[in-house]
């Protein structure tokens, strides 16, 4: 990002098919994400983490020399299967860190995410301008996949295994698609509550990575691609600070819940802030800047809380697959999030998707108020 969507351009997609690139990722994610975070609970997490890094590998020499929009999505079909691994990864955190410190672990995560949201836009605006002609979209591949292979090296010597022999899943449990566990979450009302608050959310929030470039792109921004790169750079930073420093400290003193509630709250706010920027004729950079950061802090105190109530709600043995049916969920409303921004675009304008966006957090309010209370969670 937010390379991808000029990428598309580039090829002749429309609004929607811009969507379906996006979108694809996250379908595939659905598929994959309860698959090996199952898995993971049976042979452990780090060869299916390394396994997957390998996979990025390929994904990302393929989105390096698609030479066609078609090309161009089935490289995201491999990344998205390849990037299925955050359950694993989140499983992970859960293994090796006590309930009173999970969100914290999984604000660590989402740091990371900030991080590469801090540089990866850096990366992509240098090397996709027009000074590297032809190759301006294939560099920002190739470096992806450089990145992605020093990724591997380091797991491979570094990363231990978390999930030990005995408390893995034993043989006469283990189906790599486990209806059961997609049951218990829709009867145990804690775990309901979770999905659709982060379904609603995200297909709220995901709309941002195909809308924001495109709007941001026309009068009155008309900010290039390069300048474009500023405001998911934005996001990092803040991701960075608020889930790699602030997140733990927080929960503690204010609980999971309230910070869940007050992500959804500013959100919320930022999308409102998004429609009043574009009609301000002075000044709406800086709305803009505004709404972003709302979105940006809202994202980082609702993500690694409200996945760490999930945890918290989880048995042990089973936390690569709840952490995977929950992303898997998340997952489709991400591949329907684009797909609908791209499309609301096409047929409203450049602030269609976020009035869409904004009814969509008050649908997500309503079931906060089901969202489990900290005395109402069992600790594991």
């Amino acid at each position: 990002m937010p390379l991808l969507p000029f990428y598309a351009q580039h090829f002749g997609a429309s609004g929607m098919e811009i969507g379906l690139l996006v979108g694809v990722f996250s379908f595939v994610t659905f598929i994959f994400m309860p698959i090996l975070g199952r898995l993971s609970d049976r042979y452990g997490r780090r060869p299916l983490l390394l396994i997957s890094i390998i996979g990025n590998v390929i994904a990302y020499l393929l989105f390096a020399f698609a030479g066609s929009f078609w090309l161009l999505v089935f490289s995201r079909i491999i990344a998205g299967i390849a990037n299925s691994n955050l359950s694993v990864a989140q499983a992970y955190i859960a293994d090796i860190t006590p309930s009173g410190e999970r969100a914290k672990g999984m604000g660590i995560i989402g740091a990371a995410f900030g991080l590469g949201f801090i540089f990866g836009p850096l990366i992509s605006a240098f090397f996709s301008s027009d000074i590297f002609g032809g190759w301006k979209y294939t560099l920002p591949g190739l470096i992806a996949a450089a990145l992605s292979l020093g990724n591997f090296i380091s797991a491979y010597f570094s990363l231990p295994e978390s999930l030990h022999e005995h408390q893995r899943l034993p043989d006469y449990r283990f189906q790599i698609f486990d209806w059961n566990t997609f049951r218990k979450i829709i009867h145990h009302p804690g775990l309901r509550s979770i999905v659709l608050i982060f379904n609603i959310t995200t297909l709220a929030y995901s709309n941002i990575f195909v809308t924001i470039p495109l709007l941001v792109s026309h009068a009155p921004f008309n900010m290039s691609t390069s300048q474009v790169s500023w405001i998911f750079m934005e996001i990092g930073v803040i991701a960075v600070i608020v889930q790699g420093g602030l997140t733990g400290k927080i929960s503690v003193f204010f609980g999971e819940r309230k910070l869940v509630i007050a992500g959804t709250l500013l959100i919320w706010i930022g999308f409102m802030i998004f429609p009043v920027s574009y009609y301000l004729p002075a000044g709406n950079i800086t709305g803009l800047a505004i709404g972003t950061a709302c979105l940006a802090f809202g994202s980082s105190f609702f993500t690694p809380n409200i996945m760490s109530i999930a945890s918290q709600l989880t048995d042990p043995k089973e936390q690569g697959t709840v952490m995977g049916v929950v992303h898997s969920m998340a997952s489709l409303a991400r591949m329907f999030g684009p797909s609908l921004g791209g499309t609301m675009y096409d047929a409203g304008g450049p602030n269609f998707p976020y009035y869409i966006s904004i009814a969509l957090m008050i649908g997500a309010a309503f079931f906060l108020l089901k969202l489990p209370k900290p005395s109402a969670r069992g600790e594991t």
